[in-house]
C-alpha cells in the first residue's frame, strides 16, 4: 500500500511540474520597423538539451500574410528573424518539446512593428539626411500638380526661346515648363539634386533595385540655376508612368514624398 502511495505521489510531482513548464505566460515586448528583420530568440530557461523549438506566427495586422516558412533561417532555429512587411503588431510564440513528444514550454512573443521612414541612399550605403534634402529641394521649381494625359486634340507645342529668357520669377506649372517637354513622352523623377554627384549616387542606387534611371540637367533662365533630376523611364501614355511610380513609392531606400508623374523634357 505505502509502495502504491508513492508512485502516486511521484506521478503527481511530474503531472504539477509539466503544468507549470507548459502555462501561460506573460508576452514578451519588443519593438521592430517595417521591412527591417526583427530578431527573436528562445529564453534560456527554455533552451533545453534534445528538445525540439518551434516557431509560429499567431496573429498578424491586417492584409498581412506570414507563414512558418518566413521565419529565417528555420522556424525550428532557437534564433530566428523576420522581416515585417508593414506596421502593426506582430503575435509570434515558440513551443518548446521534450522527447517524449510533450510540450513543455511556451512563450509568446508581441512585436510592435513601426513604419519605415523612407529615405535616399548614396551609392556608399550612406543615408542622406532630410535636412540635406530640403536643402537641395528648396529652390526646385517643383510642378503644381503632377502631370496629366494630354488631351490628343491639344496641339503640342515647343515653347519659344522668348519664352524661356523671360526674367519673370514664375511657380508652380509654369515654371516647370521653362524646361521644354519631349511630345508625347512621361517620366518618373525620384528626386532631384543641386550637384550631379549626388543625383550619380541616388541615380546608381535606383539602377540597383532594377529601373533604367537616367539623370536630366534643368537650366531654369530665370533664375540661371542647374539641377540635375533622377529619373526613370520613357512612357507615352501617363498610366503606364503612373504604374511606374506606384512600384518607385513601395520601395524603402527612396523619398516616396518627391516621386511624381512629369513630362519627358529636355536637357538645357
Amino acid at each position: 500500500m505505502m509502495r502504491r502511495y508513492n508512485y502516486f505521489l511521484i506521478g503527481a510531482v511530474l503531472l504539477l511540474l509539466i503544468g507549470c513548464g507548459s502555462k501561460e505566460r506573460e508576452p514578451i515586448v519588443k519593438t521592430g520597423t517595417a521591412k527591417q528583420p526583427v530578431n527573436l530568440e528562445v529564453q534560456a530557461e527554455d533552451a533545453q538539451a534534445e528538445s525540439t523549438v518551434e516557431w509560429s506566427f499567431d496573429e498578424l495586422p491586417e492584409n498581412i500574410s506570414l507563414s512558418q516558412y518566413d521565419f529565417q533561417p528555420i522556424n525550428t532555429s532557437p534564433q530566428v528573424s523576420f522581416i515585417p512587411p508593414d506596421s502593426g503588431a506582430y503575435r509570434i510564440s515558440y513551443s518548446v518539446t521534450d522527447q517524449s513528444g510533450e510540450v513543455v514550454a511556451v512563450q509568446p512573443f508581441v512585436v510592435q512593428v513601426a513604419p519605415k521612414e523612407r529615405k535616399p541612399v548614396t551609392e556608399e550605403g550612406e543615408d542622406i539626411t532630410a535636412a540635406e534634402m530640403e536643402e537641395d529641394k528648396e529652390e526646385e521649381p517643383a510642378m503644381a500638380e503632377e502631370a496629366k494625359p494630354e488631351p490628343p486634340s491639344k496641339p503640342k507645342t515647343e515653347p519659344k526661346p522668348t519664352q524661356r529668357k523671360t526674367t519673370k520669377t514664375t511657380t508652380g506649372t509654369d515654371r516647370a515648363d521653362l524646361i521644354p517637354r519631349v511630345p508625347g513622352r512621361y517620366t518618373v523623377q525620384v528626386s532631384s539634386w543641386k550637384t550631379f554627384s549626388k543625383a550619380e549616387s541616388v541615380a546608381n542606387s535606383v539602377k540597383k533595385l532594377g529601373y533604367d534611371a537616367y539623370i536630366q540637367r534643368a537650366k531654369f533662365p530665370d533664375t540661371g540655376k542647374v539641377w540635375y533630376r533622377v529619373r526613370v523611364g520613357s512612357f507615352t501614355t501617363y498610366e503606364a508612368a503612373k504604374t511606374l511610380r506606384n512600384k518607385l513609392i513601395d520601395e524603402p531606400s527612396l523619398p516616396n514624398s518627391s516621386i511624381w508623374v512629369d513630362f519627358q523634357r529636355k536637357d538645357t
